[in-house]
């Protein structure tokens, strides 16, 4: 599904000379751009419903960005929620997705 790699090859190439801020003002700037190309492929593989696992993803990217896969998709299914509730009155839409997201959650109960 991911085949994501984590490594940034600049870090092993990175020289350390001149002023230390200058170095750090560096390393920072891969470390933010490392960061942003991992939150960019999570939320890729979450936009790709037809072949989209909660398990394997949580498997594939780090702890920090599995968590903010599972708020990702929260939101866009409150989001969903509120909107068919908005649209049809006589369903309760926001009830529906809730229970579906929480049988999403339940599936980390089962992994101990």
């Amino acid at each position: 599904m991911l085949g994501i790699n984590f490594t940034p090859s600049d870090f092993r190439n990175k020289r350390v000379q001149g002023n230390v801020e200058v170095w750090l003002k560096s390393l920072l700037d891969m470390v933010r751009s490392t960061v942003h190309s991992v939150i960019r492929k999570a939320a890729s593989a979450i936009a790709d419903t037809s072949s989209f696992k909660l398990i394997e993803f949580e498997n594939v990217f780090p702890a920090q960005v599995g968590l903010l896969g599972i708020q990702m998709l929260w939101t866009r299914d409150a989001e969903v929620a509120l909107g068919n509730a908005k649209s049809d009155k006589k369903v309760n839409a926001a009830c529906f997705y809730f229970t579906q997201f929480f049988s999403i959650l339940s599936v980390f109960g089962g992994l101990r």
